[in-house]
């Protein structure tokens, strides 16, 4: 799903800079939950990449690893998702947290972090 007036909620560079996230939802506060999209460019030509994620509630913050290969989703939904950032795959369950996620990150060793909103 992809909302054409949806607001850009977050933005993360791959760390080699080659590839940018963006991540769209309705406009807050919405009255109902809505779903939201992760979609993917290039960052040098700008042309769209043919993968995107797919989340239940509104990204509040995104970031890659280190490595680029993962990226993490801080959802508005008390939660965080790590995923595949090339196959566009789920790692594992969402992490819960008692509220809205509103940055997110990895450390130099990759290990992610997150903190309320």
């Amino acid at each position: 799903m992809f909302f054409p007036l949806a607001d850009v909620t977050a933005v993360a560079f791959r760390p080699d800079s080659k590839v940018v996230a963006v991540a769209f939802g309705m406009p807050t506060p919405s009255p109902v939950v809505t779903p939201a999209v992760v979609r993917f460019w290039d960052a040098t030509t700008g042309a769209a990449l043919d993968r995107r994620l797919d989340e239940p509630t509104r990204v509040n913050a995104l970031a890659y690893s280190p490595d680029g290969r993962r990226l993490a989703t801080g959802l508005n939904g008390n939660a965080a998702q790590l995923w595949d950032a090339e196959a566009g795959a789920r790692l594992g369950s969402a992490l819960p947290h008692s509220a809205p996620v509103g940055d997110i990150g990895f450390t130099r060793t990759a290990r992610p972090w997150s903190r309320p909103a």
